[in-house]
């Protein structure tokens, strides 16, 4: 897993390298590309992906608020993309943490995606990691993937959906300058999200960077015990058997 920790590692840096002078403009064109109707927490929801020029990348906080339109939860995230200039495709992957379920059931709160940056090999909890597959002004798919450090999702070692409602809001939709491309969101999952009841409402920004993701695969077959007792072995602690 020596390329999830590096990619984790890259993020981090990314996180406080975004700054620009906020320019007022007249917004552009916006693409419609779905209507559905939903969900127990709101009566009706339009999905659509849109240019946004009143965008500022210097808006994006890197943080997710969760909520059941009752209640919410922030918690920071990290952000990393990876685009084919060809294609003129984008990958946009937001990894956030939060507690295991008996952590939660404990009473537990606080994000976990940041724990381990002082002492590697130290996570605990459960990893969200939620990306949008982008193709010129079409959104062809969004997934959330969860991993656990525990047995969380009966015996199955991880829980994935794909998510069909949401509003997305884009700075541009020519994908060949990673860093070019930011906006936000606001997604209906057809699940709970899982950090509090009906968690079902997510919200929350993104700024792209020029490198790569973690595909489903390698997320599916990533075993975060496994992660950390490498990492533990690279730093020199004794792993117990």
């Amino acid at each position: 897993m020596i390329k999830l920790s590096f990619i984790v590692t890259l993020s981090v840096l990314i996180l406080f390298s975004c700054n620009e002078k906020k320019v007022d403009k007249k917004p552009e064109l916006v693409l419609i590309n779905q209507t559905s109707k939903i969900a127990k927490n709101e009566k009706s929801f339009k999905s659509y992906f849109k240019i946004d020029s009143l965008l500022n990348k210097s808006d994006a906080d890197f943080t997710l608020t969760i909520s059941n339109n009752q209640k919410s939860e922030t918690l920071p995230v990290l952000c990393n993309c990876e685009k084919n200039k060809k294609d003129n495709t984008i990958k946009i992957q937001i990894t956030s943490g939060i507690p295991t379920k008996t952590e939660l059931n404990s009473g537990q709160k606080g994000n976990r995606i940041l724990m381990n940056l002082g002492k590697p090999g130290s996570v605990k909890g459960q990893m969200k990691t939620l990306t949008f597959h982008i193709k010129d002004s079409l959104i062809e798919k969004i997934d959330l993937i969860s991993k656990s450090t525990d047995n969380d999702y009966g015996g199955l070692g991880y829980n994935h959906f794909e998510v069909s409602k949401y509003e997305v809001n884009i700075s541009k939709m020519n994908y060949a300058i990673a860093s070019n491309i930011f906006g936000n969101y606001k997604l209906i999952l057809p699940q709970q999200y899982g950090y509090f009841e009906n968690d079902t409402i997510l919200k929350g920004t993104f700024v792209c960077n020029n490198w790569r993701i973690n595909t489903l695969d390698d997320l599916k077959s990533l075993d975060l015990n496994k992660w950390n007792a490498q990492k533990q072995s690279e730093m020199g602690f004794q792993v117990n058997q």
